[in-house]
């Protein structure tokens, strides 16, 4: 399932991630840039709003089958963020 969020609290308040996993407590978040696929921001679920609605671009973006992983999720979050 492709899902983003936005933090709601802590010094990144307002930023838009990927959310790359999950478990019981923890969303694991990524922006491609600082934070990569392989050491994603662990943040609790309480303090991430989801982003229900995605265009169909940024939806496309993320499907799309390439090597780097956090090029893609990159390019997705300014498309969304620019829209």
């Amino acid at each position: 399932m492709i899902r983003l969020g936005r933090s709601k609290a802590g010094h990144d308040t307002g930023k838009v991630y990927y959310i790359c996993k999950e478990d019981d407590t923890y969303y694991y978040l990524t922006d491609g840039r600082l934070k990569k696929v392989d050491t994603p921001k662990k943040k609790k679920k309480k303090h991430v709003q989801l982003i229900t609605y995605l265009p169909e671009n940024i939806v496309d973006i993320l499907k799309e089958e390439v090597t780097d992983e956090n090029a893609k999720i990159k390019r997705a979050l300014k498309a969304y963020q620019d829209r």
